[in-house]
């Protein structure tokens, strides 16, 4: 009886465990439009939403943010993102959720690598 007990604490815990963050990296020239694809069900009120942080706004800005439905409801968010002038690194931090939500459902970290091509000059090199 008391292994019974046990089982059925730790079932909720089990099931409450937040997914594991994905990362993957991305290399993109300085001044250059880029997209990035999740999978996402517009339905369900849950959207991607970047993070923004100071590395966030110092290398990229939103072009535009939009759904593509592939088949019913499910599809994908598309963000369109253009890198600054500024060669550097920073991680792109998307949440899923609903607005009205504190915690995400999931989490998907890009690293960006900005560089510049070869020739020119970054922001932070320029004079």
């Amino acid at each position: 009886m008391l292994n019974l007990r046990v089982l059925f604490l730790l079932v909720p815990l089990v099931v409450c465990a937040p997914l594991a963050e994905d990362t993957e990296e991305l290399p993109v020239r300085t001044n250059k439009v880029f997209r990035v694809s999740l999978e996402a069900d517009h339905s369900t009120g849950y959207v991607w939403i970047l993070k923004s942080t100071p590395e966030t706004e110092k290398l990229v800005d939103m072009v535009r943010n939009y759904f593509q439905t592939d088949e019913g409801t499910k599809g994908h968010q598309i963000f369109a993102l253009k890198t600054k002038g500024a060669s550097g690194t920073a991680n792109l931090v998307f949440e899923y959720k609903r607005p009205f939500d504190s915690h995400p459902l999931r989490e998907k970290t890009i690293k960006l690598v900005s560089v510049a091509k070869s020739g020119e000059r970054g922001v932070e090199g320029a004079s």
